[in-house]
This record gives C-alpha cells, sequence and structure tokens, in this order.
C-alpha cells in the first residue's frame, strides 16, 4: 500500500495518484477526509467506491474483501475507487474516521496492490502507519509550500515512519529538487512536470486512453518504481542512517 499526502492543500496529489494508477495498474482509492474529486473530474457517478466499501467492511469486518465490485475504470484506464464528493460525506461514510483502520486492515489483506489518495496530512494518518509500505509527500518547490512541508516532516518523530517515506516534487518553484530533497532528509522519488493539459486528460470522460506521450505518465511510473524500491529496501532492514535509495539511484537517474 502507497499513501500519498501533502502539507497543504491542492499540490497535486490526485493528479499524481491518477498518472501512477495509470502507470502502473494499480487501484487508486480516494480516502481524503477533505471529500472525493475524482467522480466530478472524470464525469463518472460516485457509487460503487468508497461508500459501498465501507459498508461492506462494516458488516463484514475481518474478512477479506475483493475489490473488483467496489471500483470503475475511467477512459484513461486508470482503476478508481472514489470517494463521496465532499467533507461530510466521506464523514459519514467513514463513520467520522472510526472506519479507516478497518477499511486500512481490508485494503492490505486484498489480493488488489493499491495506492491510496490520503489528501492533506491530518490526524487520520495514524490509522495507515501500521500498514502503509511506503508515503510519498507531495510538495511544490516554492518557498511556502516547502516550509510546510519541512514542519510537517519535523512533526513525524518516529524513525520507522520517517524511513518510509519519499518525496515527489511537482516543478513548479524556484529551487533545485536535490538541493530540496538533501534540506528535508527525504530521499527524492522524483520529479512531476507541470502540464495542466496532461492532467486534464488523465481524468477527462472524452479521452479513450492514457497517450503514451502523457509526461505525467512517464514521470510516474519512474516514482512508483522507485516507492516499490524504497518499500523494499525497508523491507529487508537497511542498516541504521544508510540512505535506503542509495542502492536503486546507482541504477536509476532521477530527473533534477
Amino acid at each position: 500500500m502507497i499513501t500519498l499526502t501533502s502539507a497543504k492543500g491542492s499540490p497535486g496529489v490526485t493528479t499524481l495518484c491518477l498518472a501512477m494508477a495509470c502507470a502502473s495498474g494499480r487501484v487508486l482509492v480516494e480516502m481524503d477526509p477533505a471529500g472525493g474529486d475524482l467522480a466530478l473530474r472524470a464525469g463518472v457517478p460516485q457509487s460503487p467506491g468508497l461508500s459501498e466499501l465501507a459498508v461492506r467492511v462494516r458488516r463484514e469486518r475481518g474478512t477479506d474483501v475483493a475489490l473488483e465490485g467496489f471500483t470503475q475504470r475511467l477512459r484513461s484506464n486508470a482503476i478508481v475507487l472514489p470517494a463521496p464528493v465532499g467533507a461530510a460525506g466521506v464523514s459519514a461514510v467513514l463513520s467520522g474516521g472510526e472506519l479507516i483502520l478497518p477499511i486500512a486492515e481490508a485494503l492490505l489483506t486484498s489480493a488488489t496492490r493499491v495506492l491510496i489518495d490520503a489528501g492533506r496530512f491530518g490526524p487520520h494518518f495514524a490509522s495507515f502507519e501500521s500498514h502503509e509500505a511506503v508515503r510519498i509527500v507531495v510538495t511544490r518547490r516554492d518557498a511556502a509550500s516547502l516550509g510546510q512541508t519541512q514542519a510537517l516532516l519535523r512533526g513525524l518523530g518516529d524513525e520507522h515512519t520517517r524511513q518510509r517515506i519519499g518525496l515527489a516534487l511537482i516543478d513548479r518553484g524556484e529551487f533545485g529538487a536535490r538541493e530540496v530533497a538533501r534540506e528535508l532528509g527525504v530521499p527524492l522519488l522524483g520529479v512531476i512536470p507541470w502540464h495542466p493539459q496532461h492532467a486534464e486528460r488523465l481524468a477527462s470522460s472524452a479521452s479513450v486512453q492514457t497517450p503514451r506521450s502523457n509526461r505525467l505518465v512517464h514521470a510516474a511510473a519512474a516514482i512508483v518504481s522507485a516507492a516499490d524500491a524504497l518499500a523494499d529496501i525497508h523491507g529487508r532492514a537497511s542498516a541504521p542512517h544508510q540512505n535506503p535509495l542509495v542502492a536503486w539511484l546507482t541504477r536509476t537517474e532521477v530527473s533534477a
């Protein structure tokens, strides 16, 4: 399970999640407490989705769940499990947050690899920490965004959690990617190009399929590989103080 979050609203988390879903074939699960926007962006119904999954988990807690009956395939070929629009709808579906942990457990035990769009970082992340393989923090490269991201990372005192965090940078801002990663002390998984047209195509109901030339999907594929490498190396208990992506970065060039 890979979760994606940010320190502030709307830096591109959902767009990156869509691109990663297109690139990897993994199911994108919307669990942003502020409300989902996949249904509106893609022009698809809110159901089936998180509402139906929550009902199933509530009734049959602790049993294996197959996600196929709760997902939708967008015209970009991304497979998604959309959340209700609006914070009130998501809160009602998740019983005020009580169902986040049971749903995370159900997702972990399913046979499907998933991406979690968790929105802005908040208290709900405590429910993911014991289940996520990697947490990707998404941020732009401007001073305000980086300041908030740095504050978020400093608040994560648990070393076990910090070792599983990677950074995805939106290519907007005045600071260099490697400089940012070095200052934040978090492995750089990749840089997402700023390309609004390609972002719109990922969720557009008029797009028959994701073009191979989509720059966001290409960049997202590299981030998926980097995240998998981080999860694999961390799972094999890398040595203390060793950058968990050193081995991977010696074989792969990450855009600066």
